[in-house]
């Protein structure tokens, strides 16, 4: 099952035929994303959601030095810092897009040419690849085709960090030829386009690694010689000239306490289905689409998995092995069908157990069934002499499998059922980032189609020998094959015309930014409606306090909360750094109440309306500080208005240990502190912990020496300070109220109005003396 390997040298490749291969690149990529060419700067593809963040974050990019604490905290979520870091930065986009901004070009027209260069990218890499294995342009276009246009790019087509896919092939590339000559500078190339890659998509970043340790274990056998450790020492590079991103990275998300969800990883893992399923752009395959969902759909092509199959059962064919140079692997074969049929008695019967043995669930036993029989493949006869051979195509065949299983995720299903135990992504889970940070497993697929890809142009070199091919002008058996594959891999990827759809209007003139610090549109935390106001971010060089990410502030939904229950200490806070802008869509629900209650506002001021919005400038005053430096004082009781509370629940220094009220907040919920005699105080401070949007809706405070008479030291909403409190410290926001008194014993903190359908939370509860 191998392949002859030809030996041509890249100087074939000059940079005229490189271009000219780009170009016609180009021209595919331009008919099949029809009709975004047509509308650079006038249309948004796909949707106004991720194309308006990505087209954000580029901006952004052009405007602001890289890794400067500036260039961290974005123009979106304002006030919250460093919020660059929820998304991917996009920085090795931004090596296009910036030099078109700084041209002048708008930054729709640097995203949207951007966003189509990484077609022919994708190809002409994959094109490297193919003829750097095979030595020949016919193989290698199916290679380039296959992969720059896979209806697996299709699929995000509205994900540009996803389509940042064309350092996995370069490398790939420069690692073989390297193989080939011995040559340092493919090591110092592979080391350029890997770190391209890890700059443009970190996710891809970290699956290639993946890819290159199964490249390294197949292609490099002892003595080793100084491959490995030139290899070792590109990628130790490219980690250092990462590190400060990836620091930075690590650091603002454990700031807030960022991380992804062990459901949210298991829904954004393919499913078996997966990849028979395409995305409902693609004109051929688009009625499979309703087999999964968005990040789901891995569609890798028909037409690569005939022709490699075809290649496949021709090699395996052509050697005709002895019965004992197979043992092991029909033993693991039989004992594979063996652990099937358990598994397939406990579907069918449920739970059984006999003579010592139980099983309880299917996918148990037929994971060691699946299990055997990727051990009998891997000691069959067939692999053991490709990888003596070090045959690129079994190897490229073999990791397109390992790579697809990886994209299943830590529990693998078929139709939503699981049906393997501890596959291998659970072992790359134990380390943090995967754990924490990766959430979409099925984005393994990209590099698995790359693998079969590049095993596509090695099947075709197979089937179609070399030489048989002349021209298109001149065409044999050979010249129609290479036309035909390259067409049916293009309709295994053309697509319907891609959705566009005009961008978010700039302000009307009147509405000015100059004497704003930053600005806000409401009703806020609707995704479609926050884009747009991150867009206008770009026209107006400010800040917004609108935002959409990978990941959300702690803050922003008590943020949206506020504003929607007509909070004026949210508005206060807001602009106590500096007036805000502030604009009501008309078209929106409840818009009458919002603009009703600016007007109300005496620190707002109405600037412009139209029939469509109205503008308002807010100023505020910087919020009260109360400053303490007495002691912590020891609490004795807590008592709440069904009686006795656990003082451990707030006392105990866990965020995650609370009291919260039952059924929302109701006037007259409260917690009465009891300090054992009376001493001097200053104040009580709450912790909501992450969960601010949980915070108080009206709060009193209120002191006693005897319990019977008291005096209220604080009455009012304070949306405004949960909110500043948990900007300064996301994951345990404390709000620090002030106490009259002197001297008290007991100190009652009060809910005076109802919000039936938001608690009340505490995690921590403190009591500082004078």
């Amino acid at each position: 099952m191998t392949i002859g390997t030809a030996h041509p040298s890249t100087r074939d490749l000059r940079p005229l035929v490189a271009f000219a291969i780009f170009i016609g690149y180009s021209i595919v990529a331009t008919f099949l994303t029809y009709p975004i060419a047509w509308h650079l700067s006038t249309r948004v593809p796909h949707d106004l959601g991720d194309p308006l963040l990505s087209t954000v974050i580029l901006w952004w990019n052009a405007h602001h030095l890289p890794l400067t604490p500036a260039w961290w905290n974005g123009s979106f979520f304002w006030p919250s810092p460093g919020t660059l870091a929820f998304s991917d930065h996009r920085l090795g986009a931004s090596l296009l897009a910036s030099p078109l901004q700084w041209a002048g070009f708008s930054p729709l027209t640097a995203y949207n040419v951007t966003l189509l260069v990484t077609f022919p990218l994708c190809a002409t890499g994959a094109h490297w690849l193919a003829y750097t294995l095979t030595g020949r342009h016919d193989a290698s276009l199916v290679a380039g085709l296959a992969y720059g246009f896979s209806p697996y790019r299709i699929a995000h087509i509205e994900h540009l960090e996803l389509l940042a896919a064309f350092g996995m092939p370069a490398a790939l590339a420069a690692l073989h030829q390297h193989l080939k000559d011995g040559r340092t500078k493919w090591i110092v190339v592979f080391g350029g386009v890997l770190l391209l890659q890890a700059l443009s998509c970190s996710y891809y970043f970290l699956f290639f690694l993946i890819m290159l340790a199964l490249w390294m274990a197949w292609f490099l056998r002892w003595p080793w010689g100084r491959t490995p450790f030139q290899i070792a020492v590109a990628v130790a590079t490219v980690v250092a000239v990462m590190s400060p991103i990836a620091l930075r990275y690590l650091a603002i998300h454990k700031h807030y306490g960022l991380a992804r969800g062990f459901g949210d990883i298991i829904t954004l893992s393919a499913d078996v289905t997966s990849i028979v399923t395409a995305s409902p752009l693609s004109l051929v395959w688009g009625w499979t689409s309703t087999l999964n969902g968005p990040e789901r759909q891995v569609f890798p092509g028909l037409t690569i998995v005939v022709v490699t199959a075809i290649a496949m059962m021709k090699g395996v064919r052509s050697e005709k092995p002895l019965p004992r140079e197979n043992r092991v692997s029909l033993f693991l074969l039989g004992l594979g069908s063996v652990f099937a049929l358990i598994a397939l008695s406990a579907w069918y019967f449920g739970p059984w157990r006999a003579a010592g043995v139980s099983v309880g669930t299917p996918f148990k036993p037929f994971s060691l069934a699946v299990f055997s029989w990727l051990g009998a493949i891997a000691a069959s006869s067939w692999v053991r002499h490709a990888y003596r051979r070090r045959s690129s195509f079994a190897f490229y065949i073999l990791t397109s499998v390992v790579l697809f299983i990886f994209s299943l995720g830590p529990k693998p299903a078929f139709l939503g059922q699981q049906f393997l135990y501890q596959p291998p992504y659970s072992w790359l889970m134990r380390l943090s980032i995967f754990g924490d940070s990766v959430r979409v497993p099925a984005r393994f697929a990209m590099p698995a189609i790359l693998a079969w890809s590049a095993a596509a142009a090695l099947a075709y070199a197979r089937l179609v020998p070399r030489r048989a091919f002349t021209s298109i002008v001149a065409p044999n058996r050979a010249t129609l094959a290479a036309c035909l594959t390259a067409a049916a891999i293009l309709a295994d990827s053309w697509s319907r015309p891609v959705p566009v759809f005009a961008p978010p209007p700039a302000w009307p003139p009147e509405v000015s930014t100059a004497s704003v610090v930053s600005f806000v549109e409401l009703p806020l935390g609707d995704t479609m409606h926050d884009v747009a106001a991150m867009y206008r971010s770009t026209l107006t060089d400010r800040p917004t306090i609108n935002g959409y990410s990978g990941y959300f502030p702690p803050d922003y939904e008590a943020l949206r909360m506020a504003l929607e229950e007509r909070d004026e200490s949210v508005l206060n806070y807001l602009a106590s750094q500096g007036p805000v802008l502030v604009g009501v869509e008309r078209a929106w629900p409840y818009s009458a109440e919002r603009v009703s209650w600016l007007r109300a506002n005496p620190h707002a001021k109405t600037v412009a309306e139209t029939t469509n919005a109205v503008w308002f400038v807010v100023t505020g005053s910087p919020l009260p500080q109360t400053r303490c430096g007495g002691p912590t004082m020891p609490i004795t009781a807590l008592q709440d208005r069904s009686g006795p509370v656990s003082l451990r629940l707030v006392t105990d220094g866990d965020e995650e240990t609370f009291w919260i009220t039952k059924n929302g907040q109701h006037a007259g919920d409260l917690l009465t502190i009891d300090l054992g005699h009376a001493v001097p105080v200053c104040s009580v401070q709450m912790s909501l912990g992450w969960r601010v949007a949980l915070y108080p809706r009206d709060l009193s405070v209120a002191t006693s020496e005897d319990g019977e008479s008291w005096q209220t030291s604080f009455t009012g909403k304070v949306a405004g300070m949960a909110i500043a409190a948990a900007v300064a410290r996301p994951r345990t926001a404390v709000l620090e109220l002030p106490l009259a008194s002197h001297t008290a014993r007991f100190i009652r903190l009060r809910v005076e109005t109802d919000q039936p359908k938001i608690p009340w939370i505490v995690t921590e509860l403190a009591v500082t003396g004078r």
